[in-house]
């Protein structure tokens, strides 16, 4: 078996181990907002009647606990960037026989992962950090829109207090959703930092997307895209249909951005190939070739049509539109009116 194929499979299985640190941070960030959200529900609830007079300096002093404590984010996240630079050096080694990534970028590199690099999920990328700015800011906002209107309908303070616990159902899940997509980033991001001291052996990235019903229809037309390693710009048909977006794509995103290592005779060795043949899928092991929409396509009607929705499935099934034709060059999922 080649090295690219056991490589490819140890980075899926490290992906679904990753899944378990995921649920470690979502549960801590899920904590800490639960308790600021808890903390404003008891400042609101020591006023029973509020006037105009009084909501400025009750907003004032609610924005002052918006504030979660999310320091572990950082110390955890670049820890896990350090340890993860050492594990792509060390198996790939003991795959290959040698190193094969020889050159490890330095700590101060991986240290500035967390706070520089960028996190795009759906059609927006910030920094992790800046992602929960956003999430603190929306949250005011919310806050401040609930004790307004309750003032006017002349609610007490235990009946805004509930509105807003209420509403901040929503910022614990998106909170939750962005420290989870979080740990895939900063470990594809680590990957990216040692291949790019390594890139004499590397000539390209292959996306990969999850060979089952939950994949979104983003990853799923992405799965098989070909990119040059230095340029990002697509080698083969999938790769100059999609510009270059490296998982995650979107919250709790599965796909895999995997590398494609030089072969030997490129890299000046006189050895015979050894063909990768498979690749994993729900259903088992299907030919390495096979990329989603095929395998989409060996699935019975009733499973297609669940995983399309009725609308798109009657598209598709009439022909008028492919798998690729749910979503645009620049990787935004189409409505069906669009299609």
């Amino acid at each position: 078996m080649s090295f690219n194929k056991n490589f490819h499979d140890l980075i899926i299985v490290r992906q679904l181990l990753l899944n378990r640190v995921s649920n470690h941070i979502s549960s801590k960030v899920e904590k800490a907002y639960l308790d600021v959200i808890n903390g404003i529900m008891q400042k609101i609830k020591q006023h029973d009647n509020i006037s105009q007079s009084k909501i400025k300096t009750i907003l004032k002093d609610i924005s002052k606990v918006i504030n979660p404590n999310l320091d572990f984010m950082s110390k955890e996240l670049t820890e896990l960037a350090n340890k993860e630079v050492l594990f792509i050096q060390d198996k790939s080694k003991a795959i290959a026989g040698y190193e094969i990534f020889a050159i490890v970028p330095s700590r101060k590199v991986i240290d500035r992962i967390y706070n520089t690099s960028l996190m795009a999920t759906g059609d927006r990328a910030y920094t992790v950090k800046d992602w929960f700015k956003g999430i603190d800011k929306n949250l005011l906002s919310k806050v401040d829109g609930a004790v307004k209107l309750g003032m006017m309908q002349g609610e007490t303070g235990n009946e805004i207090a509930k509105r807003i616990k209420e509403q901040g159902i929503k910022t614990v899940r998106d909170a939750k959703s962005i420290a989870t997509t979080s740990v895939s980033h900063i470990a594809h991001n680590a990957r990216e930092a040692i291949y790019n001291e390594n890139s004499d052996v590397i000539k390209g990235w292959q996306s990969q997307a999850t060979l089952d019903n939950r994949t979104s229809f983003l990853c799923a037309n992405y799965d098989g895209a070909e990119y040059d390693f230095i340029t990002h710009k697509g080698i083969n048909k999938k790769g100059r249909m999609f510009k270059y977006f490296p998982p995650p794509r979107h919250p709790h995103c599965r796909s895999v951005h995997l590398i494609i290592t030089k072969s030997y005779k490129e890299l000046g060795l006189n050895i015979d190939e050894i063909s990768d043949l498979t690749r994993s899928s729900m259903d088992g092991e299907v030919p390495k070739n096979m990329n989603f929409e095929e395998w989409i396509s060996t699935k019975s009607d009733k499973q297609i049509r669940r995983y399309l929705g009725k609308g798109r499935y009657e598209l598709y099934k009439d022909k008028k539109i492919t798998l690729s034709d749910l979503v645009n060059q620049r990787g935004r999922v189409l409505r069906i009116d669009e299609l």
